[in-house]
């Protein structure tokens, strides 16, 4: 039996149908022990399967396409980024371009030499933006 065959209409109202069918598919695909990237049907098929309007079936596959490792991955590299751009902003206005060049070679240097206490001393440094 299809997956298609194992589908039945949602018994929900309002927004709680989406849900409902995120859930029903959930429990087939981990039932039917299903491979990533198989093929369940078409969004209509499905759609008609559940007895559902286009936008619950729409909403459904939004949630079904959430993946909370992306989203992490995601928020993380906004961090790093908004905390880098305050870096360089700070740099930005130093007087002395000079002095940002040759503190981060000392930086760097001290990153290849692998000196972890001189690199900490650096990083925590007034001098190092």
């Amino acid at each position: 039996m299809s997956i298609l065959e194992q589908i039945t209409t949602v018994q929900g109202y309002g927004p709680n149908r989406a849900q409902e069918i995120v859930c029903k598919l959930e429990a087939l695909i981990v039932e039917s022990a299903l491979e990533v990237g198989t093929f369940l049907a078409t969004k209509e098929d499905l759609r008609r399967r559940f007895a559902v309007s286009p936008a619950t079936m729409n909403e459904a596959i939004r949630i079904l396409g959430s993946n909370n490792t992306l989203t992490a991955i995601y928020m993380a590299l906004l961090n790093v980024t908004k905390h880098e751009s305050a870096k360089v902003w700070r740099m930005a206005h130093y007087t002395d371009p000079k002095q940002v060049l040759t503190t981060n070679r000392r930086v760097v240097d001290a990153i290849a030499s692998g000196d972890a206490e001189r690199l900490a001393s650096l990083l925590a440094s007034k001098s190092y933006p």
